[in-house]
């Protein structure tokens, strides 16, 4: 893996993707398309997030991450627990979509179509993830928010570690080596980059830390001071893809900034499926 970050402008190139979910040599440790999605609709998802807050108070999570949020997660809870949240807001993410004035924009949402139509070609399945006759939401949209003014709003992280309980539950999720995050930015206005670690850790230092089974948070301090790192600004309507099994943070935003973004996490998961889930 190349610890570096490729941007692309508004054209996407999947099999710089592919690299990434394969673990390719080559493969970047951040892909950016730069201004994926128009001004016009992402004023119009951030319209309709802020309505749906208001209306029904959006599940906001209180656990460790201080969000507005729309849609299910798959964090720190049982895998159950994890679709029955996906079937009670399925109503209120699919409303984020349908303000979109193109159908095609619907229809390939985060690349849905284009993925099906890349991978197909190859045999491969590109899907949502089940789980009992269950599948889950297209992604979830979060609005972020500073926790005590630290100087993180997301604190040091990785997102391979919360695979323990699918392998619990026996959930499908649970054969995916590589973890690919997938963000689109609705608005980013003041601050909020993108940090990531040269720094995929081992089972034994989770465990030194107590967060095997979560991989939130890690110290800045030790390790992470020794570390590579990369630093990079995320626009509005930037759609970014980042090794999510290197640790990786958000920076501190202004207490008045309004930072959504829209997300879901892709990954191999067998020799002919790739799937997502949130």
């Amino acid at each position: 893996m190349k610890f570096a970050y490729k941007e692309d402008y508004t054209n996407i190139n999947i099999e710089e993707i592919e690299k990434m979910l394969n673990s390719d040599e080559d493969a970047y440790a951040v892909y950016i398309v730069r201004s994926h999605m128009s001004k016009e609709d992402t004023v119009a998802i951030k319209k309709k997030f802020e309505d749906i807050i208001e209306n029904t108070k959006g599940g906001y999570r209180k656990d460790f991450v201080p969000v507005h949020q729309i849609g299910a997660t798959q964090f720190n809870k049982t895998t159950e627990a994890f679709f029955q949240e996906c079937l009670e807001t399925r109503s209120s993410v699919g409303e984020l979509i349908e303000v979109l004035e193109c159908s095609a924009n619907k229809k390939d949402f985060l690349l849905e179509d284009s993925f099906k139509a890349y991978f197909s070609e190859k045999n491969i399945r590109f899907r949502p993830s089940k789980f009992e006759g269950n599948t889950v939401n297209q992604f979830t949209a979060r609005k972020w928010q500073n926790k005590d003014n630290s100087s993180l709003v997301l604190l040091p992280h990785e997102d391979f570690s919360q695979l323990n309980q699918a392998k619990k539950d026996n959930y499908e999720i649970k054969d995916v080596h590589k973890v690919i995050a997938c963000n689109l930015c609705i608005s980013n206005d003041h601050n909020g980059e993108l940090v990531i670690w040269d720094f995929e850790p081992s089972l034994e230092f989770k465990k030194s830390l107590g967060i095997e089974d979560l991989g939130y948070p890690y110290p800045l301090n030790g390790t992470l001071t020794k570390a590579k790192k990369i630093e990079i600004n995320i626009n509005k309507g930037d759609l970014y893809f980042i090794n999510a099994n290197l640790v990786h943070a958000v920076k501190e935003i202004n207490v008045n900034c309004d930072r959504i973004s829209l997300g879901r996490f892709i990954g191999v998961c067998g020799e002919n499926d790739i799937v997502y889930w949130t």
